[in-house]
């Protein structure tokens, strides 16, 4: 090899996509699957339409997910957790405000053996009212610890003051909620929505109509008419507010700042993403260069343009000495103002085009993570051209664009600025 010649530069191109086909269960739900990789590997992800925006009590959500894996009506929890670590397998369950996720990954060779316990957990959970109970206190613990960190109570405000009281994205947490919960709701919200009917499903890796005739056998008969409960996902976006919280003796400010705005359907919501990136959306980005490498403020400063369902947010967070809060405060504004009126030069444009190319190529980088990325896109009613509209869109912004979107989402009296700690 002569290793005085650089190597042949090329542009990027777009990843190509492992197809993904649909199989429809007769009780209405689907099954999405990928097929691919080297190794024989699957996972199957089931995703239920049980976020914590049907529950009527907060917690509800988040303790029946958590509990899932206390045991069944068939096997204990130290039972089931032995079976897959032998097998060399893993079972996780999520949730957020819009769904919960359990997901099995396992070698092919295992997941005839795994698919009951995997279904035993999703529908037939024991509930003990011990480890409930446990569970309550534990999460009482974590919230006020966290609660007296001033990064996570900035968040907290954050959201609150984005989205309201009212609304499932906004809701505040608080210490009482964790008195008002009773096993008996947690139990009564599983019996609403833990049902095969209310599930899409997503399989990647080596599998075949055996393993697909599994999946129909244990989550495709089942069929449930789900009345869902009133949720508020109305958003009455407030006009900017300054929210400033003193802690004594904190030794750190948590900043945020930010507005309501827009998902990733929105004609705007691909060139919003590129100015987010180039202010802050990756280690070479304006407010890093400031804040940490010029200034030495904080060691870490970002900023993002986030789709939810419905609506989204653009923010931006760190966290900064008490004693040079407002300092950094300046230089954020000062950064915001530059993205407004001077033009981006060629320079860092293309250096942030790779980037985010980059960055897509990474996100297609083996039949996993394709399957969680068409999952994602799946659950704002996306597909996988969404990502081909982005690279393209990145190749092709110019400067004058870039600009003239600036002026239009980053105006100051658009943010909210949350402030939590001992501020100077």
């Amino acid at each position: 090899m002569e290793r005085t010649i650089a190597p042949h530069k090329h542009a990027i191109k777009a990843p190509n996509y492992i197809p993904v086909s649909t199989v429809s269960f007769k009780n209405g739900s689907h099954l999405f699957c990928q097929e691919g990789g080297s190794q024989e590997l699957v996972s199957l992800t089931i995703r239920l339409n049980a976020g914590s925006k049907l529950q009527d009590k907060f917690l509800t959500a988040a303790l029946c997910n958590d509990l899932l894996l206390s045991g069944t009506k068939n096997h204990k929890a130290d039972e089931i957790s032995e079976k897959i670590d032998f097998l060399g397998a893993y079972i996780n369950s999520d949730y957020n405000q819009d769904f919960t996720t359990v997901q099995l990954f396992c070698m092919r060779k295992y997941f005839a053996e795994l698919i009951p316990y995997l279904y035993e957990i999703i529908f037939e959970p024991l509930f003990p009212e011990s480890e409930f109970k446990r569970m309550v206190q534990k999460k009482k613990q974590n919230f006020l610890v966290n609660n007296e960190k001033v990064h996570q109570k900035s968040r907290a405000v954050f959201f609150n003051t984005l989205f309201g009281d009212e609304n499932c994205y906004g809701a505040l947490l608080k210490e009482e909620h964790f008195e008002e919960v009773s096993l008996e709701e947690v139990k009564q919200f599983h019996n609403s929505y833990y049902h095969a009917s209310n599930m899409e499903l997503f399989m990647a890796g080596k599998f075949g109509d055996e393993e697909i005739q599994l999946v129909e056998q244990f989550f495709g008969s089942e069929k449930k008419d789900i009345e869902f409960g009133e949720f508020n996902n109305t958003i009455l976006y407030p006009k900017a507010k300054i929210i400033h919280q003193h802690k004594a003796n904190a030794l750190q400010s948590s900043i945020r700042l930010g507005y309501g705005n827009f998902d990733a359907k929105h004609p705007d919501y691909l060139n919003m993403k590129i100015v987010s990136t180039i202010l802050g959306g990756y280690f070479g980005s304006r407010l890093m260069k400031n804040i940490r490498e010029d200034k030495g403020y904080t060691y870490g400063i970002g900023s993002f343009q986030v789709s939810l369902l419905g609506t989204g947010y653009f923010g931006i967070s760190t966290e900064v000495g008490s004693q040079v809060t407002n300092n950094a405060l300046d230089e954020i504004y000062k950064e915001l103002n530059l993205m407004k009126t001077v033009l981006i030069d060629a320079d860092e444009l293309n250096l942030v085009k790779n980037y985010m190319l980059g960055n897509i190529l990474n996100s297609a980088d083996g039949i996993f993570n394709q399957a969680e990325l068409f999952k994602n896109l799946r659950s704002h009613n996306l597909d996988l051209d969404h990502i081909h509209q982005l690279a393209d869109r990145v190749r092709n912004i110019q400067p004058e664009e870039i600009l003239a979107i600036s002026n239009k989402y980053l105006d100051r009296s658009l943010m909210h600025e949350i402030v939590i700690g001992a501020i100077n």
